[in-house]
């Protein structure tokens, strides 16, 4: 709900609802921050609308949610943790809103705003090959971790950066 006895929600804390049986999910725009493990382990989650409220989401907020396939970022999300979306086994698009500040989508891979850096790759595609965007410099921390399909990543000579354990569990890389 966007409220409790009249007062506003404006956080999920921490494990709130780890490990629960929810198959849809809505975020009431009155949330701003999404807490760690807040919705970690939710394996049936299928689908989930971030309110427009939502700034930051943190450590494993939606980690382990096996049936979510893609994510959609709201316009005000300013934050999101490298492990917010790990382990999520069927995820295969990021999708933005065009209007938010901070992300984009390229071909479902989420991007920063400009363009710049790699996010996070979905790693439940079953590509086998993927090639980075020519200007993209940057290789976000844990980016492809475990997009276990690839085995071949293509890069520009555009990248400079490439963040901690950007790789980690590729196993086919």
């Amino acid at each position: 709900p966007s409220s409790i006895y009249g007062k506003s929600v404006t956080a999920i804390g921490p494990e709130a609802f780890t490990l629960k049986g929810i198959i849809s999910l809505t975020i009431p725009d009155s949330v701003k921050i999404i807490e760690e493990y807040a919705f970690a382990g939710c394996a049936v989650l299928v689908n989930l609308q971030l309110g427009d409220g939502v700034e930051y989401i943190y450590a494993n907020a939606f980690a382990a949610c096996q049936k979510l396939a893609s994510v959609t970022i709201s316009k005000s999300v300013k934050y999101i943790d490298s492990g917010a979306f790990a382990s999520c086994i069927s995820l295969t698009n990021y999708f933005v809103a065009d209007d938010n500040e901070t992300f984009s989508s390229i071909d479902g891979v989420l991007c920063s705003k400009d363009k710049k850096t790699l996010v996070f790759y979905p790693t439940s595609r079953t590509d086998t090959e993927y090639t980075v965007p020519n200007g993209i410099t940057n290789i976000g921390d844990y980016a492809f971790c475990g997009a276990e399909s690839l085995l071949t990543i293509n890069f520009s000579s555009s990248v400079k950066e490439i963040g901690e354990a950007a790789f980690a569990n590729c196993t086919s890389l």
